[in-house]
């Protein structure tokens, strides 16, 4: 009937607009994120590293830098036609690099009480307000991050320790 095709043709519209909308709002809010994250990672050499891990200074600004470098990569290709069509790996990808270097942290330091750990809330708590989720990729975060945490604990021989049933726990909380 006529009235079908109409609200067929008004939700394909609706879900054009939707799709075309959230396309928009992932890449300027990855573009921010990215910029922060670029911003924040190198400048915790400079008030963390240096108080907390002070013997791992350098290389602790070496991978915080690498981590910038890395992100502000993902930065130009949000800022590209690449970054238009492929926008949903990349609206990810500028904050599992910071996570990813800051398990080459926690690892670095082989100090089962890391406060660093808290980098990890503080990405996710990040991304929660910056970008919309979906359950995918909320789903693949927390399996990232808990596999690497759990492996740095394994791979550093402090796997029974209670810190990590502690972090682990407010990990899996936030």
């Amino acid at each position: 009937s006529q009235k079908t095709e109409n609200t067929l043709l008004i939700s394909s519209e609706i879900k054009s607009a939707y799709a075309e909308f959230d396309r928009r709002s992932s890449i300027s809010n990855a573009k921010a994120g990215a910029i922060l994250a670029s911003v924040l990672m190198p400048a915790g050499s400079f008030t963390m590293d240096y108080f907390m891990y002070k013997p791992h200074l350098l290389e602790f600004f070496g991978y915080r830098m690498a981590s910038s470098v890395l992100t502000m990569f993902v930065l130009a290709l949000l800022m590209s036609r690449l970054g238009e069509r492929f926008y949903r790996v990349l609206r990810v990808a500028w904050y599992w690099i910071p996570m990813i270097f800051i398990a080459c942290m926690i690892y670095a330091a082989k100090d089962p009480r890391s406060p660093y750990y808290a980098g990890f809330n503080l990405v996710l708590l990040a991304v929660g307000v910056v970008l919309p989720w979906t359950y995918r990729e909320i789903f693949a975060t927390a399996i990232l991050i808990t596999l690497l945490y759990v492996g740095i604990a394994v791979g550093s021989g402090w796997g029974k320790n209670m810190n990590l049933a502690n972090n682990l726990f407010f990990l899996g909380c936030t």
